[in-house]
Formats: structure tokens, C-alpha cells, sequence
């Protein structure tokens, strides 16, 4: 299996647990916990992230990265690299705006996925 489609399949796993109702806030709650855990700067509540809207991210996620599955090789390469792009930049901007530091992570892994995407090498 190729970089491309790995990554695609690591999102979707991603984003259709955030979508099952239940289960997406509790993974958040889980990052906001680890947060605290390791003692990181930033505060971040649940209280202002309705499930529907966890919900509806996951699905859409979700959907992009079914199409990215099932897109030709490199079709969706670059629209995926711009979206894994600004995801690290929002990230980035939230932390910066006293959101969990934990969020690094998620910016880290989506910074050498759009990486790797951008290495990645058509299959022949």
C-alpha cells in the first residue's frame, strides 16, 4: 500500500471515530486529559464543541478521506497536502491562542503526513 493511501486510511479511521456519536467526545476528552496530564499550557472544555458539530467534522473528514481511497493515485494528492497544511497552521494558531499544547501533536503528525505526501512517488 502506498504512503498516500495509508495516510488516507489513518484519517479515515481518525475521523469516523470522531463521528460516532459518543465516542468523538470522548476522544477529545481523552487529549484535553492528556493535556492535563502532562501539565501543558492551554485550557479547552468540551462545553463549547457541540457533539453534532465533532460529529459533522468527523463525516466530512471521513468522506474526504473515503474519496482519497478511492481516487487514482495522486489525483487528491495536493488538495490533500493544503488541507493537512492548514490544519497544522490552525493548530498552531489555537495553541498560540492558549488551546491544550497537546494540539502540537496532532499539528506534528499532520506536517509529516503532508510531508510525506509531498515526497510521495506515483506507482508505476
Amino acid at each position: 500500500m502506498s504512503i498516500e493511501r495509508r495516510i488516507a486510511a489513518g484519517d479515515l479511521g481518525l475521523f469516523l471515530a470522531l463521528a460516532v456519536p459518543g465516542l468523538g467526545p470522548w476522544l477529545v476528552e481523552a487529549l484535553l486529559g492528556l493535556n492535563r496530564l502532562l501539565e501543558l499550557p492551554g485550557h479547552a472544555d468540551l462545553a463549547g464543541l457541540s457533539p453534532l458539530l465533532l460529529g459533522l467534522m468527523g463525516l466530512l473528514g471521513a468522506g474526504f478521506a473515503w474519496a482519497r481511497l478511492n481516487a487514482a493515485p495522486g489525483v487528491l494528492r495536493k488538495p490533500a497536502m493544503l488541507v493537512k497544511g492548514a490544519a497544522v497552521l490552525l493548530f498552531v494558531l489555537a495553541v498560540l491562542g492558549g488551546a491544550p499544547a497537546v494540539l502540537l501533536l496532532l499539528a506534528a503528525a499532520d506536517a509529516v503526513a503532508a510531508l510525506l505526501l509531498a515526497v510521495a512517488r506515483d506507482p508505476r
